[in-house]
């Protein structure tokens, strides 16, 4: 039974996370189809994190999460303003949680304190991170390539770990890690980057397998080129060869790509055993003839 059809949103009682309620909060039957316009609260009452919350996917998620009315801490890191019109809309619901999550303190100050005063955390969705300058691993700084990993690797370990205290101790709670395409097909130039993203897909299957009998379920987001500000940061014919990949020719888009997760979250994944990685590459070619020039890094 399809989770969406068209336009059209399906109320499954055996794939949804809670019971859906209609506006005057009666439990509504399974096979009801909902328009886009008139799509129930499904996050109500639930607390999300939501890390790189001022970000590409990040921002999506967090703009989506509020309009499904959850509770979110949005942590952002550098500027707070892309964040501002959503606090003031979302006043009771939304909170934003600056923090390093590449420094242990930053984040136990930051992630920790919130997480002690709102006492439950439903769902994390570790979207931080960072892809460094492109540069070949012979020729590369060691300190780009140290930066590059500890903000995206360490800083998911960090998050998870804060994270875990609380849903271990509620027995419940998802956790949603962003990974990359480049894990699995990396372009030239990113190497620290793939490891490190590499490295999260094992986490999340540690996570699982550490605290799956505890109620807490952990999936990686294989993702494909994402039209965010890190694509924007690659060289021009990085940027061509990435789109050139895709089925279209055309970079997936960060709010779409939120869009597809919270739908595939409505339906917990169905058929996805605890603790793999998801395919969310949009059709991205992995065995495309040619590669990025040299020349560019």
């Amino acid at each position: 039974m399809p989770s969406k059809v068209a336009n059209w949103y399906w109320a499954n009682s055996k794939r949804q996370i809670e019971t859906v309620m209609d506006s005057e909060n009666r439990p509504i039957n399974p096979g009801t189809y909902f328009s886009r316009d008139e799509q129930p609260l499904r996050l109500m009452g639930k607390n999300v994190v939501i890390t790189g919350a001022s970000g590409g996917i990040g921002y999506w998620l967090t703009k989506q999460c509020l309009e499904q009315g959850a509770k979110v801490g949005g942590c952002y890191y550098k500027s707070i303003d892309r964040l501002l019109p959503l606090l003031e809309e979302y006043p009771e619901n939304f909170e934003a949680l600056r923090f390093n999550v590449g420094s242990a303190t930053s984040v136990r100050r930051g992630l920790g304190s919130y997480l002690d005063r709102v006492a439950s955390c439903d769902f994390l969705f570790h979207c931080a991170g960072l892809g460094g300058k492109p540069q070949y691993l012979i020729h590369g700084d060691p300190s780009v390539a140290r930066h590059v990993i500890e903000v995206n690797l360490m800083g998911s370990v960090l998050v998870a770990q804060t994270v875990l205290k609380t849903m271990v101790r509620q027995r419940s709670g998802t956790i949603v890690n962003i990974g990359s395409i480049a894990s699995s097909s990396p372009t030239p130039g990113v190497s620290a980057y793939a490891a490190a993203k590499g490295g999260i897909e094992s986490l999340t299957r540690s996570v699982a397998v550490e605290y799956g009998r505890r109620g807490v379920r952990a999936y990686c987001l294989r993702l494909g080129p994402v039209n965010t500000g890190m694509i924007e940061s690659l060289p021009v014919d990085a940027k061509i060869e990435l789109a050139r990949r895709m089925p279209d020719g055309q970079l997936l888009e960060p709010n779409s790509v939120a869009t597809q997760i919270l739908e595939s979250l409505h339906g917990h994944f169905p058929g996805v055993p605890n603790g793999e990685t998801i395919d969310f590459g949009g059709g991205y070619l992995q065995d495309v003839v040619g590669a990025v020039g040299s020349t560019s890094l």
